[in-house]
């Protein structure tokens, strides 16, 4: 289970590296602008933003917007996690149970 959890990361980055390359091999995509812009913002309150934060960006709006591969790993992620927790907590049961087993 601690196996499939560690592959989690992987498939992750996976899936914003490869929305990146589609992203930065599509001839049609919009032109990025290099700040943030937002109503609240005071003049001099705007800053740049780095191309791999603005492409992890794009990377999962186009995801969310077509297969959704992030929500389906983060439901498998958190089953997993559920499990492991579980086991966790039956171990510890067993463990208290051996302990208190061993004082009589």
């Amino acid at each position: 289970m601690e196996i499939k959890l560690r592959r989690v990361g992987v498939i992750e980055t996976g899936i914003y590296g490869n929305e990146i390359l589609e992203y930065d091999a599509d001839t049609y995509k919009p032109q990025a602008s290099n700040k943030i812009t937002h109503s609240d913002f005071k003049e001099g309150d705007q800053n740049k933003v780095l191309k791999n934060q603005s492409l992890i960006g794009v990377a999962f709006t186009r995801d969310s917007n077509a297969g959704s591969s992030l929500l389906k790993l983060n439901t498998i992620e958190g089953r997993l996690i559920s499990r492991v927790q579980l086991f966790e907590d039956l171990l510890l049961k067993v463990q208290k149970r051996r302990r208190k087993g061993g004082k009589k």
